[in-house]
């Protein structure tokens, strides 16, 4: 069975895209297009470095030489796509071959994971919150126990001396009827 090519990398779900050693996009899927906030196939022969920060840049060049080195790698890189959304992808790159054993581009596929990220975010914060509310709902129960072991204490306190008043009642009592 023959498989088309195109057919393939467009129903991916998933950005699909070649680019040079210079960083430009050879070529670029549908998908990609739509990461990038780019109308379908205008994509090709822009740079990569004109969606990323100078930081990310430097990542790209370090990956691009693990890429002429034959290495594949799977790494997170932040874009700023072409609305000026900064978005959060997953990346999976690999040198592409020629028929003669010669790294020639990089093929990388990548997805959207910006809302997992701030998902996860948001959950680490959640956490940090629940842990504080934890603790000051801990320290209140101990606060509450202390003041109740103070109020019970008390309790007792008035209870031994209501029994030293109600025996020297009695004995007071018992004084005026032997008086008389």
């Amino acid at each position: 069975m023959k498989y088309n090519f195109e057919n393939i990398v467009q129903g991916l779900g998933e950005g699909f895209a070649i680019f040079n050693f210079q960083e430009s996009f050879v070529f670029a899927n549908d998908e990609a297009c739509k990461i990038f906030d780019v109308e379908t196939d205008k994509l090709c022969g822009r740079s990569l470095e004109d969606f990323i920060d100078e930081i990310e840049w430097l990542k790209i060049l370090k990956e691009t030489k693990e890429r002429k080195e034959g290495k594949s790698n799977t790494y997170e890189l932040a874009i700023i796509s072409e609305k000026n959304e900064r978005k959060i992808l997953l990346v999976t790159a690999s040198p592409e071959y020629d028929h003669t054993g010669k790294i020639v581009r990089t093929v990388a596929v990548f997805r959207d994971i910006t809302r997992r990220i701030n998902e996860r975010e948001q959950l680490k914060n959640l956490n940090i919150e629940l842990e504080e509310l934890h603790q000051q709902l801990f320290s209140q129960t101990l606060e509450t126990e202390l003041k109740s072991n103070k109020i019970e204490k008390f309790s007792q306190e008035l209870q031994e001396h209501k029994l030293k008043i109600d025996h020297a009642y009695e004995i007071l009592n018992k004084s005026i009827t032997y008086a008389k």
